[in-house]
């Protein structure tokens, strides 16, 4: 049976200025339920990296803790960062 699992995640990685930033991340997994048992470390981090790449030292990211959370938490964390942004754009 497909399914679709949502995660929350609280990371940190080491600035190239050489702070150490907290983020929090999102994201969803889909396929067969064998499939998608453990939490998506790995695309938590590449999620992370991703989106800080000009500022973060590369490989430096930790994940501290992976939640799975509901599909309704998930679209309203979307939502909120994307109207934060918004307001910072």
């Amino acid at each position: 049976m497909i399914r679709e699992r949502y995660y929350y995640a609280v990371a940190a990685f080491m600035r190239k200025d050489g702070k150490l930033t907290y983020t929090s991340v999102t994201s969803s997994v889909k396929g067969e339920e064998k499939d998608i048992v453990f939490y998506p470390i790995m695309n938590l981090i590449t999620d992370v990296e991703e989106k800080f790449k000009d500022d973060m030292v590369s490989g430096t990211t930790l994940i501290h803790s992976v939640i799975e959370i509901s599909k309704e938490d998930y679209d309203a964390y979307k939502d909120r960062i994307a109207k934060i942004n918004e307001k910072e754009g």
